[in-house]
């Protein structure tokens, strides 16, 4: 009975854990080795995770070892195959540990699937193609050392074909420096952050059309690529894509892309034409920056947005067209680019040597003129408010500027490297003037401030070599860093009291100040704050407190300018820009030199010419012989017969043709007397039937005038019966008039006038007559009988059908939810499917013994 009992037990144990527990785990991992090749194989799939090292050459990794399809290599598993020049990885591998081609210094070519790790890695480093050639060194030295992770691809790899990617990842090729070929598959979609940055060599790249994104400086400093299409699936691509792509002279941006970012193509020295599709609305901020050979651009209308500095020293633009239909931008005849209503000045053309700017323009965009090394000068008409950043840097030959006092901001580094600018009067409207304004204009010597100005920029004057002498304004309370560094020249400088503070490196190395004239005491210069590298300010220069200025009477004065100076400090009062007068011609032009037109200042008398410029026409005057010599220079030429055949030169005599060649020789042609026409009569002359000559007038004629009257609307006459002249001329003089139809509620009346000295008429029409007043009602009533109203009516009630409607049971029985065993019931998670399991094995341990039990006594009863 024991026996059975034991057998019943362990029966129901084996069922409950058939049931209840769970399934064995998979089979533990199996190391194999085929040639080469050592794998491991777990869940049917093979990961290689090492490589014997006298693997050698041009190596396909195969797709399956033992049967098995190999879906990743380890890491580390090919380390140190240095004589392994090239590899082939199937598409079948999902994953490639780090380190896996570490240290594999030969090789030369990869093809691989996906670059990085896997095909889904974006972010570094397991993006990059580095990953898999990662290595640790130590970093530091022998006593203080750290180890860390170097991603370097071996300079020996040139060329890497990727054949089943989707995105090339966040610096996938990132300093590649050698790669010289790359083939991205058709299947890519984007092309992330700095993917190819640093792919120095890299001479050619093919973007597939499916390609939806190219992400910033995604092909920076790619010195060596010459071409590339962007295909019009592109609809972003990111900032710096392009920059410093020194060679890149051909590139195809296909419709549908629709926007070209920020520095875009910066820096692209070999970049000529560019064509930009219909499709792009925005031009980002220094698109096409420091471009020197890019010669012309044509706009297209869909351009709605063009950001600032985008074209800034393009030196070589000399020809810019905007779409007529293009509703934002335009040009002028001068070539220069304007927003549509023209109160923006974009762009003008690098080859401009002067520019006349519409009196509409309200601002100078940044880098409006940057870079235009032919422009000598420049009038800012009134009107102008706002002077951008870099809007004039770099023009090297402008040697003048006139900024009008409507003027209010200049913007960092406006006339920057301006070598031949001599003297700049900046008007009291503008407040601001940005860092660098007036940097390295190597000609400057001669500079006033705006009073209304409070700070001066960092390095706003920074290497300006011959500036000598400045006055600060009154209101400026800092000087800020580097302001006037390297003005070797400088020697004079006048400083107001509401200064607070000097900033490091503002004077550093003007050796030649010697001369600071404060307004306010000793004791006041010594509450500035003065810093660093300001010895010429703190130590060397005298020191003048209290200063006045005592002015001069007679005007001084430069070819902008004049003003009254201090005789001490050469402070500037009264300073306006001069007011020239109309001109007069003080040498007439001719054909041998130019002319000269002199305008004098009506205020301080200086005086500037212009030429006029020579003529290029001579006078001559015809010499007998054929042949014309000029009065001024002797120039001679031959005479040359033009017949004035159209129109008879006449005399008594007779008509001919005259030689109508200037200067005129008098010859005659088709000479010939007059053939005479009809007889004189009283109303026409005999004329000549060739050249029409009037031979004889007409007739005298003795007047038959009519005693009737002529007349018209406003005058009469008595008219010659012959020749139609008017005698007794004179406007009609009407009566009162007559009513000769009389107006009526219906129609319209005539009034007629007549003239009392030739009885003509005219006539007046007459408004109609108002309607007449309505009588008063009568008071009277009147009786009508009426009829009786009263309809008789049907009853209004309507049995009405019972409206109660059984209704169906609301309750839908639901199916019992059925219950995974694998996860416990699905409410207790693992633990409480064992607490399950115990439970149940209780309850079917007490069931049978309570069966043997019964079972038992049974027997033993019997």
């Amino acid at each position: 009975m024991k026996k059975a009992f034991g057998i019943i037990l362990f029966a129901a144990v084996v069922l409950v854990c058939a049931v209840f527990l769970p399934k064995r785990a998979a089979a533990e991992e199996t190391t194999l080795k085929e040639g080469y090749y050592t794998y491991t194989v777990k869940d049917q799939q093979a990961t290689i995770t090492d490589c014997d090292t006298a693997i050698s050459g041009e190596v396909i990794i195969p797709s399956t070892l033992g049967g098995y399809p190999v879906t990743a290599i380890g890491q580390y598993a090919f380390d140190y195959c240095n004589s392994l020049t090239g590899v082939t990885i199937p598409d079948s591998v999902t994953t490639i540990g780090e380190g896996a081609f570490s240290s594999c210094s030969s090789l030369k070519k990869m093809v691989l699937p996906f670059v990085g790790a896997s095909r889904e890695s974006v972010a570094v480093p397991e993006s990059r193609l580095g990953y898999i050639f990662a290595e640790d060194v130590l970093d530091g030295d022998f006593m203080d050392f750290t180890v860390v992770t170097v991603y370097d691809v071996p300079s020996s790899l040139k060329e890497v074909v990727v054949t089943d990617a989707k995105v090339i990842g966040e610096k996938a090729f990132e300093e590649c420096s050698y790669l010289t070929d790359i083939t991205i598959p058709d299947g890519v979609t984007s092309i992330g952050d700095r993917a190819f940055y640093g792919c120095g060599k890299l001479t050619s790249v093919n973007i597939p059309s499916c390609v939806t994104n190219i992400g910033d400086k995604a092909f920076y400093e790619c010195k060596s690529l010459t071409s590339i299409t962007i295909p019009g699936g592109v609809t972003s691509i990111g900032e710096y894509a392009f920059y410093y792509c020194k060679k890149l002279s051909n590139v195809t941006l296909e419709n549908g892309v629709t926007y070209i970012g920020e520095a875009m193509f910066y820096g692209c020295d070999s970049l000529e034409t560019l064509t930009i599709p219909d499709s792009v609305t925005h031009i980002g901020k220094r698109a096409f920056a420091y471009s020197p050979r890019l010669t012309s651009l044509v706009i297209p209308k869909s351009v709605t947005s063009i950001a600032e500095g985008a074209f800034d020293d393009c030196s070589g633009l000399t020809k810019i067209e905007v779409s007529p239909n293009n509703p934002s931008y335009c040009t002028d005849s001068q070539g220069i680019l304007y927003n549509k209503d023209k109160t923006q000045l974009v762009r003008a053309l690098s080859s401009c040597t002067s520019c006349v700017i519409p009196n509409t323009v309200k601002s100078i965009a940044a880098g409006a003129f940057y870079g235009c090394k032919k422009l000598t000068k420049m009038e800012i008409p009134y009107g102008v408010v706002t002077i951008g950043d870099d809007a004039f840097r770099g023009c090297e030959v402008m040697s003048s500027i006139t900024i009008p006092d409507s003027v209010t901001s200049i913007g960092d580094y406006a006339f920057f490297n301006c070598d031949k600018l001599r003297s700049v009067v900046v008007p009291n409207s503008v407040t601001s003037i940005g860092e660098y304004g007036f940097a390295y204009c190597d000609g400057l010597s001669s500079i006033v401030l705006s009073d209304q100005l409070t700070t001066i920029s960092g390095s706003m004057f920074r290497d300006c070599d011959l500036l000598e002498n400045i006055s600060i304004p009154s209101g400026v309370t800092s000087i800020l860093v580097s302001a006037f560094e390297d003005c070797t020249y400088l020697n004079k400088i006048t400083l107001p009291t509401s200064l607070t503070e000097i900033k490091g490196w503002a004077f550093a190395d003007c050796n030649c100040l010697r001369h600071i004239y404060y307004a306010g005491t000793e004791e006041q210069w010594n509450q500035i704050v003065i810093g660093s590298e300001n010895d010429n300010v703190t130590t060397y220069a005298n020191r003048y407190y209290n200063t006045a200025h005592t002015y001069k009477t007679e005007w001084s004065k430069d070819t902008t300018s004049h003003w009254h100076e201090c005789t001490d400090c050469g402070d500037k009062k009264d300073l306006a820009s001069h007011t020239w007068d109309a001109g007069q011609v003080t040498k007439p032009a001719s054909c041998k030199e130019a002319g000269v037109k002199t305008y004098t200042c009506t205020v301080c008398k200086t005086t500037k010419t212009q030429n006029i410029a020579k003529l290029t026409t001579h006078a001559y005057v015809y010499i007998t012989g054929g042949t014309h010599k000029c009065t001024v220079c002797g120039a001679t030429n031959t005479h040359y017969h033009v017949w004035g055949n159209s129109n008879w030169t006449t005399d008594e005599n007779g008509h001919w043709h005259t030689c109508c060649t200037v200067p005129a020789c008098g010859e005659k042609v088709q000479y010939a007397a007059h053939t005479p026409g009809a007889p004189a009569t009283e109303t026409e002359p005999q004329k000549c039937t060739i050249c029409d000559y009037i031979i004889t007038p007409a007739l005298k004629h003795t007047h038959s005038y009519a005693q009737k009257w002529t007349s018209d609307k406003g005058n009469h006459w008595h008219e010659c019966s012959g020749c139609e002249e008017k005698a007794d001329y004179a406007a009609h003089t009407w009566n009162n008039g007559e009513v000769t139809k009389a107006a009526t509620e219906a129609e319209t009346g005539i009034k007629t006038y007549t003239c009392t000295v030739c009885k003509a008429t005219r006539e007046e029409v007459l408004n109609k007559l108002p309607p007449a007043q309505p009588t008063e009602p009568s008071t009277t009533p009147t009786t009508v009988p009426t009829e009786p109203t009263t309809v008789p009516t049907e009853p209004a009630t309507v049995p009405t059908e019972p409206t109660t409607v059984p209704t169906e049971p609301a309750t839908i029985p639901t199916e019992p939810t059925p219950t995974d065993p694998a996860d416990g019931g699905g409410q207790g998670g693992g633990g409480n499917g064992w607490i399950v399991v115990l439970i149940l094995l209780a309850a079917i341990i007490g069931g049978l013994g309570g069966g043997i039990a019964v079972f038992l006594i049974t027997k033993k009863r019997s």
